[in-house]
């Protein structure tokens, strides 16, 4: 319970088995903030909040023997802010012979949006950090290395910036403030994530385009390419024999298994292209590898992964896709696709589908009608396919939702879970809506379901088991 004890300062107290708790140096920490922070009153009280349900959490699910507290407090943001599980404690009471149980609700957390949840944990960080500060704590929550960004935006903003008087990075680096290893979740601020194009409608999106689009469509909704990695693609990267894809950063010194030889090598040795500088080449981003560790493209189904080698047959047999480079999406002329020209033809096909689906709210499929009128752009689909990736996981128990998690991040190739827990999220507020998005696939009378659990142990066995957070 939070009391405030003073004018404008809280105290916690928290009574435990006839025992009254009180976190150590909680009250100095308030005190500090208020006088050196100038923190107002309705921000004292809460952060006074915000560490008392931390605290009684704690009481419940004590931290463990080898658990950090980086650890611990991740599991705190998991398992309560974000899933928002409830400590319940169950009462057992005899009465002669009749004995029963009462389930006592402790601490109980609602649904909030990732802004909150990152005050919040900020918010203990600070507050373990202070108790770093006056030596009451051994733990850190802080890396060696100076947060730069944080310094050039508060010396920027100060009133010295306009006498051109800054800190000396020499100073920086002793009295800078350093790098949290608490990341924040990534926020929703440009509201894409939820503009998702919806997988209800991927398959008639696949059957109304173009060979060359549809190819591009697959990489980018079925595989969760980004479209300058989907543009990528060479006719090297495609293993044929083992039905594999991989993509390869034109910029890099890695190769694909078809022909082992460094992709920028490549480039300039046998086409004369230096990717780096040459235009439109330079000008389209591969961004972060995908996936994080080196290996072929994982699809959500077997299914789509067999729509690609079809469909790349296809385009191999059509004299106009042939280039005097070696990647894949080109124009008429010859040219390389650019992003621009590929969300052009995606923006083609997305308004075809919005006329022909008129926003109705009677109609039984409203919710992937609306999803279909919110989503803009082919990152839609990369978009689409992380967020079927979360449903599958929410929806199928054999695979569950770790193991999703894990394979999500890996194939999206992202190096923050966060980025991957946003997805998680919006597919669990949609769930009642959007149940599963997986069909039943024509594979003899095997489900898809089936299908789904033998294809991802098969790439769980090639590139190996994957650990949700590592980096």
């Amino acid at each position: 319970m939070v009391v405030e004890v003073e004018d404008g300062l809280f105290d916690i107290y928290i009574k435990l088995n006839n025992i009254v708790v009180c976190p150590a140096n909680f009250k100095r920490w308030i005190k500090f903030l208020k006088n050196n922070r100038n923190l107002k009153y309705l921000t004292l009280k809460r952060y006074s909040h915000a560490i008392n349900k931390f605290i009684m959490w704690s009481l419940y699910r004590p931290r463990e023997s080898e658990e950090s507290l980086l650890d611990y407090l991740l599991r705190y943001r998991k398992d309560f802010l974000l899933e928002c599980n409830s400590i319940i404690v169950k009462d057992e009471y005899h009465d002669g012979d009749i004995s029963f149980t009462i389930e006592r609700i402790i601490l109980t957390n609602s649904t909030k949006s990732f802004s909150s949840i990152n005050l919040e944990m900020s918010i203990i960080e600070s507050y373990f950090t202070f108790l770093k500060e006056i030596g009451a704590s051994s733990d850190s929550l802080q890396s060696d290395k100076i947060d730069w960004l944080y310094e050039k935006n508060k010396s920027s903003s100060s009133v010295h910036s306009g006498y051109g008087l800054a800190m000396r990075d020499s100073l920086l680096e002793i009295y800078g403030k350093k790098k949290s290893i608490l990341r924040p979740l990534k926020t929703n601020n440009s509201g894409n994530e939820d503009k998702f194009f919806p997988f209800y409608f991927f398959y008639e999106l696949l059957d109304m385009s173009e060979p060359q689009e549809k190819l591009l469509y697959l990489l980018c909704g079925g595989a969760g390419a980004r479209v300058g990695q989907a543009l990528s693609l060479t006719w090297l990267d495609i293993d044929y024999e083992n039905k594999e894809v991989y993509l390869i950063d034109p910029r890099s010194d890695m190769y694909s298994p078809v022909l082992e030889i460094p992709r920028v090598s490549l480039l300039k040795e046998r086409y004369h292209i230096d990717p780096n500088v040459d235009k439109p080449h330079a000008d389209i981003a591969f961004k972060y590898p995908i996936p994080l560790e080196y290996g072929p493209l994982t699809f959500i189904t077997h299914y789509l992964e067999s729509e690609v080698f079809k469909t790349f047959r296809y385009i191999v047999q059509i004299p106009e896709y042939v280039a005097k480079h070696p990647f894949v999406f080109t124009t008429s002329t010859g040219n390389r696709l650019s992003v621009v020209q590929a969300n052009r033809l995606f923006s083609k096909r997305l308004r075809q589908l919005k006329e022909k689906y008129a926003l109705n709210p009677e109609d039984e499929n409203y919710f992937h009608i609306k999803q279909l009128h919110k989503a803009k752009g082919i990152h839609s689909l990369r978009h689409m396919f992380a967020v079927a990736m979360a449903d599958i996981g929410l929806s199928v128990p054999e695979i569950g939702i770790d193991t999703a998690r894990a394979l999500t991040q890996n194939m999206l190739g992202h190096k923050n879970p966060a980025s991957t827990e946003v997805y998680f999220k919006i597919a669990n507020l949609a769930k009642k809506y959007y149940k599963s998005i997986i069909k039943e696939i024509e594979d003899g009378n095997k489900p898809a379901i089936a299908q789904l659990i033998e294809y991802i142990s098969l790439r769980q066995t090639k590139k190996g088991n994957y650990q949700y957070g590592k980096e």
